[in-house]
């Protein structure tokens, strides 16, 4: 779990400290574990990662595809992690 934990801290460190290659393949938040455990860090970061603007070399289709597999993600831990 901390693995993980540590990986997306680096990915959304480096991401924002480097711009993206033109012709980059969008990150796959889908691959993300549901983490109950961390669920407020996890939402946090992916609630950021979704207010972020569309980069200059970043098609709209793949904007909108990340931006999907973001609100999924968010859905998807607030469903598994809150229940009612």
């Amino acid at each position: 779990m901390r693995s993980s934990l540590a990986l997306v801290a680096t990915v959304a460190l480096v991401g924002c400290a480097t711009s993206p290659p033109p012709n980059h393949v969008p990150f796959n938040v889908s691959m993300l574990p549901a983490d109950c455990r961390n669920r407020q860090i996890m939402l946090d970061w992916l609630e950021s990662q979704s207010r972020l603007p569309q980069h200059r070399s970043e098609s709209t289709q793949d904007f909108q595809r990340t931006r999907n597999e973001i609100r999924k993600k968010i859905w998807d831990i607030r469903y598994n992690c809150q229940p009612v």
